[in-house]
């Protein structure tokens, strides 16, 4: 079995007083919060237990999901939010899997999950990474792939590489990835590297990130007000 890990700690600020008032991941999104959505999903897929890292506001979400749920399918840990990366290793200790699953708490993806995961077992000990090659997508073409799946560059790093000359293919993080704790023991929880600066640009390096092409489907940071007003309703509720 594999476990999962929701990151929906951070405090929405590009939402402004939105944000601020609650968590982005408790939006209303086709009746529902989208958190409850998105839970729903990844135990309807097989996942278990569900973690979610939670620090803004989380007393609504603890509130919300009070007793709904078991308490083995569905942890809550409260992290000190200091960046993804950081919320990432609070959370470790909370799965008892090697493997599991990463989703940002913003982002909505259309994605064949079994598919994903049988693509792990595949990925010979490395992370696998779901891309998007959606021209709207925030950062459309940052991550480069080669012609057997391995990425070898992502401009997201820090400091920002040079784009590659040699690649197969390049696509858009959908915030949607497989990592194992093995793949992430140099790090320590207190620490705060950036997951998407920081830590997989170093399994990069080491030639230890896949990608899953996760083609053109339907994919959108809810992160700004734009993009919020851009959610596809009936897409989400046809998740569940």
């Amino acid at each position: 079995m594999t476990g999962a890990i929701v990151l929906a700690a951070g405090p929405g600020t590009r939402l402004g007083d939105l944000g601020a008032r609650m968590p982005k991941t408790m939006l209303p999104v086709a009746g529902r919060p989208y958190l409850e959505h998105l839970v729903c999903r990844l135990l309807g897929a097989g996942l278990r237990p569900v973690v979610v890292a939670v620090h803004h506001h989380e007393d609504m979400i603890r509130e919300h999901f009070n007793g709904e749920l078991s308490r083995a399918d569905l942890l809550f840990v409260h992290t000190n939010q200091r960046g993804t990366g950081s919320d990432l290793l609070e959370c470790l200790g909370s799965v008892p899997t090697d493997v599991f699953m990463v989703w940002n708490g913003d982002t909505i993806v259309e994605l064949d999950v079994p598919d994903l995961l049988s693509h792990g077992e595949r990925a010979e000990g490395s992370a696998v990474i779901v891309l998007t090659q959606r021209l709207d997508a925030p950062n459309n073409g940052a991550w480069y792939v080669d012609a057997g799946r391995s990425v070898v560059a992502s401009l997201e790093a820090v400091p920002k590489p040079a784009a590659p000359v040699d690649f197969a293919w390049r696509g858009s993080s959908t915030g949607v990835l497989l990592l194992s704790k093995s793949l992430l023991s140099a790090y320590q929880p207190g620490q705060a590297p950036d997951l998407y600066s920081s830590i997989l640009p170093v399994l990069i390096a080491r030639r230890k990130l896949k990608a899953y092409d996760n083609g053109r489907r339907y994919f959108i940071d809810f992160g700004t007000p734009q993009n919020l007003a851009r959610i596809d309703h009936k897409q989400v509720a046809s998740w569940v």
